[in-house]
């Protein structure tokens, strides 16, 4: 039980944190549809794995380098862990060049044929 109760940041905060990593797996999901649209269903897969890694990884035992393959293994545990706002922008910046790189690839596809 924790001694102090938490403020509305906390929990304001909490599920913000995962928007970098959703924001990450949409870019991938642009840059899929965008440069090989025939290999985008392979996305679920990963985010299936991401998923299993992520939620059930500590209880298999699965080293630490496995989730870190994937953006939800960047997140922290808040309230218990600090905040590294450096991963997140760079999450961000991923994210972004990402999406930008998917829609260049979806304009440049030839959508007539």
């Amino acid at each position: 039980m924790l001694e102090d109760s938490l403020s509305f940041n906390t929990y304001l905060g909490a599920p913000l944190a995962y928007l970098p990593a959703v924001l990450v797996m949409i870019g991938l999901a642009l840059a899929f549809v965008g440069f090989w649209p025939n290999f985008a269903s392979f996305l679920w897969l990963y985010l299936g794995v991401s998923f299993f890694v992520v939620y059930l990884g500590e209880l298999l035992q699965l080293p630490d380098w496995v989730e870190k393959l994937t953006p939800y293994g960047y997140i922290p545990a808040i309230p218990l862990d600090e905040v590294n706002y450096g991963v997140f922008a760079l999450m961000v910046a991923i994210a972004a060049a990402l999406a930008l790189a998917g829609t260049y690839g979806f304009r440049r596809r030839d959508l007539k044929n």
